[in-house]
């Protein structure tokens, strides 16, 4: 972490923003319950063709909560992608390239992280801070500890200029430079799911941390079902369809017991 970065971190009930020219302290509401947004804010789908002059690979990422002795909470990825990142996006998506989630979970000393990671110019970087650390959903899963902490896109510190350059460098260049526009739809589809679910089970008019942890682990186990009994077909073997049926390299690790 450089002089540069700022982090977010839980102080009772206020956010704490530790940046280069020093401390600043932002009020966030202790009120019994937070008005949660019905429907998330549907995405543009990305253009293909655009000018990646002036723009850069950006990452805003959530540190949550987990012991590691039993398994992550996942439904904190849904509640934060569909109450404090999908009103940003909808916010700053013409001013976006391209943007994906990133979810990962290790037992290593990064642990639970949930990531927001786009491609734009470093004033739409400090936009999407500023929505990161205004959101009222974020100082109140600070509070509770259930985020741990908030890193913010360093704005003097692009990750990467080439729309290539979050990809995987083991892939040839022009999977790496392709598969940004795979990886957006995918995380799309998923926020879509989740909004999906919000239809049939809209949540409540207002909700209190546990309330909302609750809500949206129902969300996320719905998602989940959905994935486990639709993903072959819908997804897999329509992706596989796109590339004309060809037949594709599977690695395997089997495990035997006797």
């Amino acid at each position: 972490m450089t002089a540069h970065s700022r982090v977010l971190t839980r102080v009772g009930c206020f956010i704490r923003l530790a940046a280069a020219t020093g401390l600043l302290t932002l009020v966030a509401a202790c009120a019994p319950g937070l008005a949660l947004q019905k429907q998330t804010p549907a995405p543009a789908p990305a253009n293909i063709a655009f000018d990646e002059s002036g723009k850069s690979w950006w990452r805003v990422y959530f540190h949550l909560a987990w012991d590691q002795a039993g398994e992550p909470d996942w439904h904190v990825d849904a509640l934060l992608a569909d109450q404090v990142m999908a009103p940003i996006i909808a916010h700053t998506e013409a001013r976006i390239s391209l943007w994906r989630f990133h979810r990962r979970a290790a037992q290593d000393d990064a642990g639970h992280r949930f990531s927001f990671i786009f491609y734009a110019d470093p004033e739409t970087a400090e936009v999407i801070n500023n929505g990161v650390t205004r959101s009222p959903v974020t100082a109140r899963l600070l509070d509770a500890g259930v985020v741990l902490e908030i890193q913010l896109a360093v704005l003097d510190e692009p990750l990467a200029e080439d729309i290539g350059g979050m990809s995987d460098p083991a892939w040839p260049d022009a999977v790496m430079r392709s598969w940004p526009w795979f990886i957006m739809g995918v995380s799309q589809s998923w926020l879509r799911l989740v909004d999906e679910m919000k239809a049939q089970r809209p949540p409540p008019d207002e909700a209190s941390v546990e309330e909302m942890l609750e809500y949206y682990r129902g969300i996320h186990d719905e998602v989940s079902t959905l994935w486990r009994e639709q993903g072959q077909h819908a997804y897999l073997h329509h992706l596989n369809a796109l590339f004309g049926y060809q037949l594709l390299i599977i690695r395997e690790t089997n495990l035997k017991r006797f």
